[in-house]
């Protein structure tokens, strides 16, 4: 089994700094790391560290369906620093009856499931949880959405609140809104929507879309960033390497492709095909790209077989490797299954938990050579590169950058000893393949320069001494694997357990269980004291004094006090650590939105523009209106403003109408 003293990375240890210095900003942190960085080790570790402490009692995971069912809890199963935790996942027909269970101190629910946890919440069955993680808190950025509205209330009653993504701001800045509205109700980015559009974006010429102003990603920037850790280049992981396979189309099907595309109906056989709109036509065609088309009553029109005569040529090249397959319609899949038939093993829709667990292991022990997988199914969490798997192939391009970079990441994790993850895409020529492959250039592109600049102000980047050996073994060898017989030979003695009582002096209840320990300093330690910064030798001298994210995560601190927690909007507290109690009182309370913030400055705001009243009277009728504010009186908070107006008694109502609506 792994033990964080030896296993753990550097980054990962700041990084259970930062979480647990997150007390600083009212609980809230972000790890911003990569798929196969060990957020969940790195979660996990530091929950049990304030657990020891008295911090907290209990943590709520929020994350996708197929990464509680096969990620979370085996964590706590592969790390012997874990023990004391125990999990349990509210899913499925008997996920009431978990509730009843005491000894409970780590909580797993999927998204889907945040309405019924809420209801529960109101009915007083349950009590506020002292931590609430969002793993993938990417799904929590439509705040006007009701899994987002649901979870609020539940959100801000936890004492800690963190967010793990990989991938922020796939989509654009907007992303970033609802992810950091749930973790700290508006403080960094605002509490509405609107005034987070008005403070740094302006609307596309489209009229709907928004797009960012001068200087509006580094404002952001320099709101969120300390609530962020990241760790890029930190591992020693496979790099990419692109196979685009260009797909070309025989006339028949490209004479259909054409139609739909120039009048927005075909004829597929015997059936005429519509589009409504844009969007519904972009649908269309992406589907006929791929191979088939959902006609009338969802039945499947064939357009062509292309892309299936490309995957028998690539399934022979590849020879015995295994080959990990995305798909995005089900009659995508449907495809798949009539090449290499209908017991082809797929993560998707359908499938039950106890089957996904099954392919999963039988994936990275090598028994399955190709799987399918739906990218909403298999995108997050799940670690499938065990097995030395390293071919991804998209059955066609997904303009969702987020589904895109989390699916291939599948492979690209801590313990795949490949030299490279090869990632095959049929590209159909001619076609909104192109498109979607060209929108996810300009994506990846937009949010690496949000990440790169959010690192080089706040991530530190680990600098290996290529003169010490040690160094070197500690950052690039030590492998991510259950299997404690692949880590490297000849590691050097471990120190006693962290975890025991010292023999030779009191020791501090709050002392770094995971850093090594140097000679006791004489003076008495600072109660409840980082556990996760390094500890410094007696007669050391202290650090220099530092303004940056480095003094919360490296420096030892004074640990978040046990306060009390905030009053439950739902039900009455009660005094045992596990968050079920039965029959509470159901108290009626609201929580106090935020305080809106002013426009932040670094922004490029654009002069007020007079915007013309509707209905408003002829110029020829209306002098300009002459408005002076009163001298104020001392005491008085009101401003008087008087104006005078000539205007016909026939326009009186619609002037009036005017102003009102211009005051407003």
């Amino acid at each position: 089994m792994l033990n964080w003293e030896e296993h753990s990375h550097i980054y990962q240890q700041k990084a259970a700094g930062h979480l647990w210095n997150s007390v600083a900003h009212d609980g809230v942190a972000a790890l911003w790391l990569d798929p196969g960085y060990g957020k969940t080790a790195i979660v996990l570790h530091t929950f049990k560290a304030m657990l020891e402490a008295g911090v907290a009692k209990n943590i709520l995971i929020v994350a996708p369906l197929r990464v509680i069912q096969t990620v979370w809890g085996q964590e706590i199963d592969n790390w012997s620093s874990l023990h004391g935790l125990k999990a349990a996942r509210l899913h499925g027909p008997k996920k009431e009856r978990w509730l009843d269970m005491k000894d409970v101190n780590v909580w797993l629910i999927n998204y889907e499931g945040i309405p019924w946890l809420t209801k529960l919440a109101k009915s007083g069955k349950i009590l506020p949880f002292d931590v609430v993680c969002f793993d993938e808190v990417r799904r929590m950025k439509n705040a006007s959405g009701k899994r987002f509205k649901s979870m609020r209330p539940l959100a801000a009653m936890a004492k800690y609140r963190w967010g793990l993504t990989g991938t922020p701001v796939a989509n654009g800045l907007l992303d970033l809104f609802g992810q950091f509205l749930i973790l700290d109700q508006g403080k960094a980015l605002d509490n509405r929507i609107t005034k987070y559009r008005h403070n740094y974006f302006e609307k596309g010429f489209d009229g709907f879309s928004w797009i960012p102003r001068p200087k509006a990603k580094e404002a952001i920037e320099a709101k969120v960033e300390h609530y962020i850790f990241r760790a890029d280049g930190m591992l020693d992981v496979p790099d990419f390497v692109y196979d685009e396979r260009r797909i070309p189309l025989d006339a028949a099907a490209r004479k259909t492709y054409n139609a739909m595309k120039r009048d927005l109906l075909t004829e597929v056989e015997g059936e005429t095909l519509t589009a409504a709109n844009a969007a519904v036509l972009y649908g269309k065609l992406k589907q006929m790209a791929n191979g088939r088309i959902y006609g009338k009553d969802r039945e499947v029109k064939i357009i062509h077989s292309a892309k299936s005569d490309a995957l028998e040529e690539l399934i022979e090249e590849l020879g015995d490797e295994q080959l990990l397959i995305a798909y995005e319609y089900n009659h995508d899949l449907t495809q798949l299954r009539e090449l290499l038939g209908d017991d082809l093993p797929y993560l998707g829709a359908g499938v039950n938990e106890k089957t996904a667990m099954s392919h999963v292991e039988d994936w990275n022990n090598g028994k399955i050579r190709i799987m399918a997988a739906h990218p909403a199914s298999a995108g997050h969490g799940l670690n499938l590169q065990k097995g030395g798997a390293h071919h991804v192939l998209w059955w066609g391009p997904t303009a969702d950058l987020d589904h895109y970079i989390q699916f291939n990441d599948r492979l690209r994790r801590q313990g795949n000893t490949a030299a490279a993850v090869v990632v095959h895409t049929f590209i159909t020529e001619k076609s909104v393949d192109e498109l979607a492959l060209e929108s996810q250039g300009t994506k990846n592109e937009f949010q690496s320069s949000v990440l790169s600049a959010l690192t080089a102000v706040f991530g530190e980047t680990i600098t290996i001494d290529t003169e010490n050996p040690q160094e070197i073994t500690d950052m690039t060898e030590l492998v991510f694997k259950a299997d404690a017989a692949q880590q490297p030979a000849g590691q050097p003695a471990q120190a006693a357990n962290p975890f025991a009582p010292q023999p030779t002096q009191a020791a501090d209840p709050q002392a770094n269980p995971f850093a090594g320990q140097g000679t006791p300093a004489p003076a008495e330690p600072a109660p409840q004291a980082n556990p996760f910064a390094p500890q410094a030798a007696s007669g050391q001298a202290p650090a220099p004094v530092q303004h940056t994210q480095q003094e919360l995560i490296q420096q030892e601190v004074a640990a978040p006090p046990v306060s009390q927690a905030p009053v439950n909007p739902f039900a009455a507290q009660g005094t045992a650590g596990n968050p079920v109690v039965h029959d509470a009182e159901v108290v009626e309370t609201t929580v106090a939105p935020p305080e809106v913030v002013n426009a932040p400055t670094g922004v490029n705001t654009p002069a007020p523009i007079e915007t013309p009243v509707d209905n408003a009277p002829p110029a020829d009728f209306v002098e300009q209106a002459k408005a002076q504010a009163a001298p104020a009186e001392t005491g008085t908070l009101t401003e008087v403003v008087s104006l005078n107006i000539q205007v016909p008694l026939a326009k009186l109502d619609k002037v009036l109408s005017a102003i009102g609506r211009a005051v407003k």
